[in-house]
């Protein structure tokens, strides 16, 4: 080591660590001598900076921590450690007093010297910048918006990819041994998020598809029990002339106004539930099919996802949700139609409790290579679960 220092600052996102991660983590111990300070990006900060891909698959800022943290006393136990969420660029390297040094990759170089020039407005000694070069963990495979000027770097965004279509957990099915029992998978996902696609995609495969919002329609259907009790919450002017509610007029009437929106879920999500199962029940005893898909926007919300042995999310970005829902709904606001995703569970929260996620952000052979992994992945966990 040509030089070392009693104070070395570095920082990053660290999500998954990586070859490239512990490479900076391990040239920034060994140029330390006692005292090693880290700052770790932030939650808030991934999701408001939001120029990550799959951001919401990015691990928690206390995994992260916790990750790097027990690396550091791998490497070199003795040094005095601090590992620090930051909500800037920059966090301690531009207050910190009793430091010496910088590590960065070669891409954020500039970064460090922006540390430098700040450091210097405030008075405080310049520091000793360290440049490493981050190699690639595995072949570039993966066709994200590509780095023309670094195809062979690491790349968290590229490990994150890769897990779309895995299994990310072992579920927690309450499955019975019924042999007629399909496989029932609960697809998810936002407005705009594509998750109809993705279901025709699957029904495509040979799985037997449930859409729930087609269910809604028989609740909504004249002369049913849930059909008086919405006339009885929301009044005739919501009724066309034939007497048919028009579900166009509710939705602009419960879609901004949480309070009633929660009281028309409340008289059709039960009926909708008790449809779906039915449906399952009957596809296997009538048509022995091997795998169900419960299309299904609000699956977490209602609590359908009791009767799924997984849960499969789909997921856009924000922006492109909104963009894609604007088009579909050329009479609905941006404004509006960010109301409505407000009101729905967000991309992180579907994720958590995510058994598969897949995203339809890129091209449609992406998408489809997605599916088509996920479902071979999934017959495979099926043939096994029989055997």
């Amino acid at each position: 080591m040509e030089s070392a220092h009693g104070g070395v600052v570095f920082g990053g996102t660290f999500d998954r660590l990586h070859n490239g991660h512990k490479l900076l983590l391990s040239e920034s111990c060994l140029r330390a001598q006692r005292r090693i300070v880290c700052g770790v990006t932030s939650d808030l900060y991934i999701d408001n900076k939001r120029s990550k891909i799959l951001p919401e698959l990015v691990q928690s800022e206390i995994v992260r921590i916790q990750c790097v943290d027990k690396f550091i006393t791998l490497i070199k136990p003795q040094l005095e450690r601090l590992v620090v969420p930051i909500d800037d660029p920059f966090g301690p390297s531009i207050t910190d007093t009793d430091l010496q040094a910088i590590v960065v990759s070669d891409e954020t170089r500039s970064g460090g010297e922006k540390v430098n020039s700040v450091r210097l407005t405030r008075n405080l000694n310049e520091l000793s910048l360290y440049t490493i070069s981050l190699l690639s963990d595995h072949p570039n495979n993966v066709d994200e918006a590509p780095s023309n000027d670094a195809p062979n770097k690491c790349s968290s965004s590229d490990n994150r990819k890769l897990l779309l279509g895995q299994l990310l957990k072992h579920p927690l099915t309450n499955r019975n041994a019924a042999i007629n029992k399909p496989y029932v998978i609960g697809l998810t996902g936002g407005m705009g998020s594509g998750k109809s696609s993705v279901a025709q995609r699957l029904a495509g495969l040979g799985a037997h598809l449930i859409d729930c919002d087609r269910l809604g329609h028989c609740t909504y259907e004249n002369d049913s029990d849930v059909y008086y009790k919405i006339l009885e919450q929301f009044g005739a002017s919501i009724v066309d002339d034939d007497g048919a509610i028009n579900r166009r007029a509710l939705g602009k009437l419960v879609f901004n106004d949480k309070s009633k929106l929660d009281q028309l879920t409340n008289l059709v999500w039960p009926e909708i539930g008790r449809l779906a199962e039915r449906e399952i029940q009957i596809v296997g005893d009538v048509n022995n099919m091997k795998v169900c898909i419960l299309d299904a926007a609000v699956l977490l919300e209602a609590g359908w996802d009791n009767f799924v042995d997984e849960i499969w999310v789909v997921v856009a970005p924000v922006e492109e949700m909104l963009k894609r829902i604007c088009e579909r709904d050329s009479d609905l606001s941006l404004a509006n139609a960010r109301q409505r995703l407000s009101n729905q569970m967000s991309n992180r929260q579907r994720i958590a409790r995510a058994d598969v996620v897949l995203s339809t952000l890129w091209s449609y052979n992406e998408t489809q290579e997605q599916v088509e992994r996920a479902w071979n992945l999934l017959i495979k966990r099926i043939n096994k679960s029989s055997q």
